[in-house]
């Protein structure tokens, strides 16, 4: 399998992505697979990126994966997880579950294809495309505003909203925009 991306987590496990293999996380002892039966939205993993809120972002060539696995691991084992950033989670019958959330062209993605993945200081995670540019998506912002934590006004006012409440959304950027 070949290995393009690597990445050390907050619980010190390294996930490592490659092409067409899906992504494989080592825990110093063994390794734990993740393709598309565990709900990755492609095995062709070309950027990992671990947010300020214990998610990890897998750029694929068939869009981005977000899994919430590691907030979920931390919260079993007993780790101090601040209430607001843990209403974001799913549960089934009271108990909190290890999910993966995908976005592509369909959520608002410029292209599918993702070659980098960074977050900036306001929590916004921006993605480097083959095609399309760069996508910026606010929804780590609408979230931590969901889950009852107070930002500035600064931090909110290029937010959209729909009815008066934010809603999540990918801003695309292209030579249109200033892009070389």
């Amino acid at each position: 399998n070949v290995i393009l991306t690597i990445l050390e987590d907050q619980l010190d496990k390294i996930w490592f992505g490659g092409h067409g293999g899906g992504v494989s996380r080592y825990n110093g002892k063994s390794f734990t697979n993740f393709t598309k039966d565990q709900g990755l939205v492609h095995t062709s993993i070309r950027h990992i990126l671990l947010d300020k809120r214990g998610n990890i972002w897998f750029g694929t060539t068939k869009g981005v994966s977000r899994y919430d696995g590691n907030r979920v691991e931390a919260i079993e084992r007993g780790d101090k997880v601040p209430l607001q950033e843990q209403k974001d989670l799913k549960k089934i019958n009271g108990k909190f579950v290890k999910t993966f959330s995908n976005f592509t062209t369909d959520n608002g993605l410029s292209d599918n294809l993702i070659r980098c993945i960074a977050e900036d200081r306001k929590e916004n995670i921006w993605f480097g495309t083959n095609s399309g540019g760069l996508s910026r998506y606010d929804g780590n912002r609408v979230d931590a505003i969901e889950n009852g934590e107070i930002m500035s006004i600064q931090d909110t006012q290029d937010l959209k909203k729909v009815n008066g409440k934010f809603v999540k959304t990918f801003t695309n950027f292209k030579t249109d925009q200033g892009l070389p």
